[in-house]
């Protein structure tokens, strides 16, 4: 009994952990952790929010009532456009994404990317050139 409290409490752990990165679906939470759909549900429909934890999002996923809506849209961009351009992508490529200016772009990349730097000119010209020689 005792061990079975203890694999409910370190499931519920785990999910809450995984949504405090971002929104997710029921059956991805399942793929991702490695947990059963029932526990998943049953986390996702009475444990997580009685205890105030999570919120549903109205496409269906769910995710940590202190996720920052603000920090996915911009790590999002970033990660789109890091593997697209081969390189850091400069804040005016994420600006447009984001729909911000700049300077707030790369405010926000400096504030929610871990390890954020800008691309130098020589970085943007050799992912450039091996582009170029490639075709």
């Amino acid at each position: 009994m005792a061990r079975q409290r203890k694999q409910r409490l370190e499931a519920t752990r785990q999910i809450f952990e995984r949504l405090e990165k971002g929104p997710a679906y029921p059956r991805q939470l399942a793929e991702e952790l490695g947990i059963g759909e029932s526990t998943i549900k049953y986390n996702l429909g009475k444990t997580l929010p009685k205890l105030g934890l999570i919120k549903q999002l109205g496409d269906g996923r769910y995710v940590s009532k202190y996720y920052c809506e603000e920090e996915g849209t911009v790590k999002a961009a970033y990660e789109l456009l890091r593997r697209k351009l081969f390189r850091s992508p400069k804040p005016e490529e994420v600006a447009h994404m984001i729909r911000e200016k700049p300077e707030e772009a790369r405010d926000l990349l400096f504030k929610y990317v871990q390890d954020y730097s800008e691309p130098t000119k020589e970085q943007i010209g050799l992912v450039s050139r091996q582009l170029s020689n490639v075709g």
